[in-house]
């Protein structure tokens, strides 16, 4: 099933957009910072590098197919971010905003590897508002939710990637005015039976 990413962000107005040859900025909040960006949609992953990462990684067929269109997302000012495929060894170009890269598949967490690995999980996502990460199943394709590094106890989970991503967009972009503002404390952004990260 095909997820649209930048028809699910539309109703949110075009300030200062801006396309580069990896990525789609989209609405551009200053008040927040000179270049953030609600929406930063990457553009689909090379083909060599997507078979190279699917070798290594073994990724659910809706993933695959997720990073034929998109090579992951930051949204809604880094609340939600799905990650991308990067060369190894990818450095950063901190002199160039529009340069940003998506958060790497492939970066280790050693905290994780082996629960995970135990579990079939693959870590593909976070919530920043309270660090839970997002993790998709290899064999069922099952999306879970998780409280930071704890993968006892499943916070919430989706029938799939496509599943996840339409009704998790959905409902943050209601916390949003339509110039990317935040209508809502932090509080309202995290998932049921969240808590927020102490400072």
């Amino acid at each position: 099933m095909t997820i649209d990413l930048l028809k699910l962000i539309s109703r949110f107005d075009a300030v200062a957009d801006k396309e580069t040859e990896h990525a789609y900025f989209r609405t551009r909040v200053a008040s927040v910072a000179p270049y953030a960006y609600l929406n930063i949609i990457y553009k689909p992953c090379p083909q060599e590098l997507l078979a190279a990462v699917d070798s290594e990684l073994r990724l659910p067929r809706s993933l695959l197919d997720f990073y034929k269109l998109w090579n992951g997302s930051r949204m809604f000012l880094g609340t939600l971010s799905v990650r991308g495929c990067l060369p190894q060894g990818q450095a950063l170009n901190r002199s160039d905003p529009f340069a940003l890269l998506p958060f790497d598949l492939r970066e280790p967490d050693r905290r994780l590897a082996s629960r995970l690995e135990t579990k079939g999980l693959l870590r593909i996502g976070t919530y920043n508002s309270d660090g839970s990460i997002v993790c998709i199943s290899r064999d069922s394709g099952r999306v879970e939710c998780y409280v930071g590094a704890d993968l006892g106890k499943v916070r919430q989970a989706w029938g799939g990637l496509h599943e996840w991503l339409m009704g998790e967009i959905s409902r943050i972009s209601l916390l949003f005015d339509s110039k990317g503002n935040r209508l809502v404390m932090d509080e309202r952004l995290l998932l049921p039976g969240s808590e927020v990260r102490p400072n």
